[in-house]
C-alpha cells in the first residue's frame, strides 16, 4: 500500500495475500451476492369435466279416441353412459424444446462481421528522448512516508535516453533518496499498464499504482486507490495487488515462475465503479467487486515510485545493493 509522498500522514498497510508470506493482517474479501434467480411456474393444464349422462325421458300421449300409432322414444341406458369427447391438453411450451441453433463455430464469418472493438488509447508515454515530460509528468520534489526511509528528489527521476524512465535509489552517509512520480493526464475507468523491471534487494519497494485525482481535498482513503504492482525486494517472484477505499481494504498476491527483477513484465490494472482487476503479463491474478460508484468512477493519477524502508518491507540489510533502479519502460492509459 502506499499513500501519496506529500501526505504527512502515515498509513497503515493492510494486506491480505494469497502467497505464503506477509505480516500484514488479513481481511476478507467482500463480495456483492448475486441475486436468487426468481422461478416462474408454468400453469397446469386441467382436462375438461366429463360430461354427465344425458337421459332421454319418454312422453306418452293420451289415448285417441281411433287408434294412434304410439312413437315410443327408447331412453339412453344410464348405466352406459355416453364416452366424453377426448380432450387433449395443449402442452406447454417446454413440452417441446426448441431445436438448438446451429453452434456459430460452424458458420463462416461474413467479411462485414464486426469485431469486439479493442481498447482505445487515451494516453501514454514511451519515455524517448532525454527529458521527463512535464506535461505528462509531475515528480515529487521532496517528502515521504509510511515510515519510508529515502526521501524524494528530481535527481533521482531521470530518462537514460534509450526510451526509458529510471527511478534510481541511492545510500550515502546523509541518508537515501530515491523518486516518485505522478501523471498529470487522469484516468476515469479503463485500464493502466506498464513494462517494468523491478529491482532485488531487502528494503526495497517499486510500486505502480493509481490514486484518486481529489486526494487534495477528500484525503485517504477517501480518494480511492489502485495498486497494480508492489514488489518486496526480499521476494521479487511475488507481486500485489490492492484495492483500498472506505471500508474496503484488500490485498492479493501471485507468485511468478520467474524472477521479476530478472526482466520486464507488465502489470496492470482495470477498473470500472463495480469490479476491479489486476494481472500480471496479461493473466489476471486479482478481481475485486467493490461496488463503488462515488470512489472509482471518478479520475484517477497514475504513479511510479520506489521506496526504500517502512512499516511494510522494513529496512535495507548490508547486503542490499545501492545505487538500485526501477526501470520504466513504458506507460499506456485505455479506456
Amino acid at each position: 500500500m502506499r499513500s501519496l509522498a506529500l501526505a504527512a500522514c502515515a498509513v497503515a498497510l493492510l494486506v491480505i495475500i494469497a502467497g505464503p508470506a506477509s505480516a500484514s493482517p488479513a481481511h476478507h474479501r467482500h463480495v456483492n451476492p448475486r441475486p436468487t434467480p426468481t422461478l416462474t411456474s408454468l400453469p397446469t393444464q386441467t382436462p375438461a369435466a366429463t360430461p354427465s349422462p344425458v337421459i332421454t325421458l319418454t312422453a306418452t300421449p293420451a289415448a285417441a279416441p281411433s287408434p294412434v300409432a304410439t312413437l315410443t322414444a327408447t331412453p339412453t341406458t344410464a348405466s352406459t353412459p355416453t364416452p366424453a369427447p377426448s380432450v387433449t391438453p395443449t402442452p406447454t411450451p417446454t413440452s417441446t424444446p426448441t431445436a438448438a441453433p446451429t453452434p456459430a463455430a460452424t458458420v463462416a464469418p461474413s467479411a462485414t462481421s464486426t469485431p469486439t472493438p479493442a481498447p482505445t488509447p487515451v494516453w501514454s508515454d514511451e519515455f524517448s528522448g532525454s527529458t521527463l515530460n512535464a506535461k505528462t509528468w509531475w515528480v515529487y520534489p521532496s517528502g515521504n512516508g509510511n515510515d519510508e526511509l529515502a526521501t524524494c528528489k528530481a535527481a533521482n527521476v531521470t530518462l537514460n535516453g534509450q526510451g526509458q524512465l529510471l527511478i534510481t535509489a541511492t545510500r550515502t552517509s546523509a541518508g537515501y533518496a530515491s523518486g516518485e512520480l505522478a501523471s498529470n493526464p487522469t484516468s476515469t475507468c479503463g485500464t493502466i499498464a506498464a513494462s517494468i523491471k523491478i529491482p532485488a534487494g531487502q528494503g526495497l519497494w517499486p510500486a505502480f499504482w493509481a490514486l484518486g485525482a481529489d486526494y487534495d481535498t477528500v484525503g485517504w482513503p477517501a480518494c480511492g486507490e489502485l495498486d497494480a504492482m508492489e514488489s518486496l525486494g526480499n521476494d521479487t517472484h511475488v507481486v500485489y495487488g490492492s484495492v483500498h477505499a472506505p471500508g474496503y481494504d484488500h490485498t492479493t498476491s501471485t507468485r511468478s515462475a520467474v524472477d521479476l527483477a530478472a526482466g520486464f513484465h507488465t502489470y496492470s490494472v482495470s477498473w470500472t465503479p463495480y469490479r476491479v482487476q489486476m494481472a500480471l503479463d496479461g493473466t489476471v491474478y486479482a478481481t475485486y467487486m467493490p461496488n463503488m460508484a462515488t470512489i472509482f468512477g471518478k479520475p484517477f493519477s497514475v504513479i511510479l515510485d520506489l521506496a526504500v524502508g517502512g512499516s511494510w518491507p522494513g529496512d535495507p540489510s548490508s547486503a542490499t545493493r545501492f545505487p538500485a533502479t526501477m526501470v520504466v519502460d513504458w506507460v499506456r492509459a485505455y479506456r
